[in-house]
């Protein structure tokens, strides 16, 4: 039980030490996090026009997904390359943790900062759109599960990267793979046949279709596929465990070794 609230406690400072830069970025924070959804939202809706209400549900989803992946897989990735490149791996090292509170206080501090974004791209829709778009279980499942299942690819990059231009080039290649070969912005049927076959590998594909079903309020019809999905995403999200478990060493012998 001691073990327990040690970590418990460990955890809940090293997110406080990972939240510490946004007090000197406060300005940047409400840009990203108010200007732009409010900006990425009245511009589809000027792009689409009157169509804009039955092509919002793909264009929230895929706003939503953006972040979570840029918060995964960018950002975690150039984080763990800058504390590796700048030697402050070893300032964690000395402390009592273990490599899976580390890397939850890190994912956990980036997905709160991007919090208040998800939220208002909720809020907006329904206020300015009146799209009655619902806040519930499921929507929440479904963008843990998709955070959770791209820190071991965001790991992964930035442990092997060698330079920030590296991590960048990467993460943001894999960002795009996932962007456009996923149905986030589009049906699935839009896709040419082999991208739709593809499509089915990457976890996006399962978070989009939750996610709007979850959003629209059509859980109780596609009761079946939610939970279809949430378990492909269960798959995902321990592969990600295991990537952090196997490839992300922790000790002070194999740092100075790489």
């Amino acid at each position: 039980m001691t073990g327990l609230k040690n970590n418990l406690y460990n955890y809940y400072l090293l997110i406080k030490l990972f939240l510490l830069p946004l007090k000197n970025s406060l300005f940047a924070f409400f840009v990203n996090n108010f200007v732009l959804p409010v900006f990425f939202i009245i511009f589809f809706k000027f792009i689409f026009g009157d169509s804009f209400l039955e092509r919002a549900s793909f264009v929230i989803t895929g706003s939503l997904i953006i972040s979570i992946i840029n918060v995964s897989l960018t950002t975690l990735s150039n984080k763990i390359n800058n504390i590796y490149i700048s030697d402050g791996m070893e300032y964690f090292l000395s402390l009592p943790i273990n490599k899976f509170i580390f890397v939850l206080a890190l994912f956990t501090s980036e997905f709160l900062a991007i919090l208040p974004s998800i939220l208002v791209v909720i809020i907006l829709s329904n206020v300015v759109f009146n799209l009655n778009l619902s806040i519930n279980i499921f929507l929440i499942i479904f963008l843990l599960q998709l955070a959770i299942s791209m820190v071991g690819l965001g790991i992964l990059i930035g442990l092997k990267s060698k330079n920030y231009n590296e991590v960048t080039a990467l993460s943001s290649f894999c960002s795009y793979v996932f962007i456009f070969l996923s149905p986030i912005y589009y049906p699935i049927e839009n896709l040419p046949k082999i991208f739709q076959i593809i499509s089915y590998i990457f976890p996006t594909t399962y978070a989009s279709q939750g996610i709007r079903f979850s959003m629209l309020g059509q859980i109780r019809e596609n009761i079946n596929i939610i939970y279809l999905n949430i378990l492909v995403m269960c798959i995902y999200v321990v592969i990600s465990f295991v990537i952090v478990a196997k490839k992300f060493n922790w000790s002070l012998e194999t740092l100075k070794q790489g």
